[in-house]
């Protein structure tokens, strides 16, 4: 499994998984940093799904991938894997989300 599995080769999401139910969110760089409160991370479709988000910046990203921690500190769906990785394959992924 990889975060293209769900996230889609380009990043964008808005892919359905669990029967239709959880709607995987745009995980492009300039997406989770965006200041824009219409930008959704994702969501449970029985939730309201214009709550925007606030911005991630690189640690909140690797906080997300790592524990499933918002940047406000409310945890990501379940649904998200909370990935094992280092540092250094860390710094390496934002800086291919930058590139999507």
């Amino acid at each position: 499994m990889t975060c293209a599995s769900c996230h889609g080769p380009d990043g964008r999401g808005n892919r359905y998984l669990a029967m239709g139910r959880v709607v995987t969110p745009d995980i492009r760089f300039a997406t989770l940093s965006a200041t824009d409160t219409d930008t959704d991370t994702g969501h449970i479709e029985e939730e309201d799904d214009e709550h925007g988000h606030i911005p991630y910046d690189e640690v909140s990203i690797k906080q997300a991938i790592t524990q499933g921690i918002e940047p406000d500190g409310e945890p990501l769906n379940t649904f998200m894997p909370r990935w094992s990785i280092s540092d250094r394959d860390l710094d390496d992924l934002i800086e291919f989300l930058k590139t999507l």
